[in-house]
């Protein structure tokens, strides 16, 4: 992950030592997020859930065009949170021994929740092609640099086993992960004046977020593993460029 960033910083640095034309911009957008989360390789009674939710977020960043084609950028994301129930429990009047039917009866309810919320912070190279004067397509490449907060809670509502039986609470814990993975993105931005562009992208973020979580609770499982997350964005932004007089002197096509 480190080399990945390491490899971007060089381009950029290397870049920005050659050219001539310079052109610094400051962008803001919004962001409708699909997230999906799949979990791989959980233990104990939360192996199987799945979340997904759609919401938005919102990202502020800086960039610096080289060439007429060629960008690098900065971003900061918040791509919004996801939330949902991963297990439900009823159990009622239930042999403590399913094998012996003269084992005392116990009775339990209670239901597993979880929420997340997702943000990265985003280096990346960007490649633009003009269609015309005023409009123009591009592509992205870059690395996300993302961060992970998740909160899982346990609300036992009924436990009446004998012999470990659950205190009936609400239980809590909490989990934070960070990592990098690639990301791409892809859009369009049209030229309102020199200086202002407006601009709508779909951004691609994948990653795994560890969510390892010790329940706390005697005679329940603690929740390990990984979820695989997928974040789809449709983003709509404005840029403000500040031209350089040095656009005025010089013309580099890459």
């Amino acid at each position: 992950m480190k080399n990945h960033i390491l490899i971007v910083a060089i381009v950029i640095l290397s870049l920005s030592g050659s050219s001539v034309f310079a052109e610094f911009y400051l962008g803001a957008q919004v962001n409708a997020n699909s997230i999906d989360a799949d979990p791989t390789g959980f233990v104990g009674a939360n192996s199987l859930w799945t979340v997904s939710d759609d919401n938005s977020g919102f990202s502020v960043g800086a960039g610096w065009k080289f060439t007429k084609n060629l960008s690098a950028e900065l971003h900061y994301s918040y791509l919004g949170n996801i939330a949902g129930t991963t297990l439900s429990v009823e159990t009622i009047n239930t042999p403590l021994d399913r094998t012996d039917p003269d084992s005392p009866r116990y009775s339990h309810a209670s239901i597993h929740e979880m929420e997340a919320e997702f943000s990265t912070l985003t280096p990346a190279i960007k490649i633009s092609l003009p269609a015309d004067e005023s409009f123009y397509v591009y592509a992205k490449l870059g690395i996300d640099v993302w961060q992970s907060d998740a909160t899982f809670s346990y609300n036992v509502t009924l436990d009446d086993r004998p012999d470990n039986g659950i205190e009936p609470g609400l239980y809590v814990g909490t989990t934070t992960d960070s990592g990098a993975n690639l990301f791409f993105g892809a859009g369009g931005v049209f030229n309102i004046s020199p200086a202002m562009k407006i601009y709508a992208e779909y951004d691609i973020h994948r990653f795994n977020a560890a969510l390892n979580i010790a329940s706390g609770i005697s005679g329940t499982p603690d929740i390990a593993g990984e979820a695989e997350i997928s974040v789809n964005s449709i983003t709509f932004g404005i840029e403000y460029h500040f031209v350089s007089f040095v656009d005025e002197l010089f013309e580099v096509d890459f």
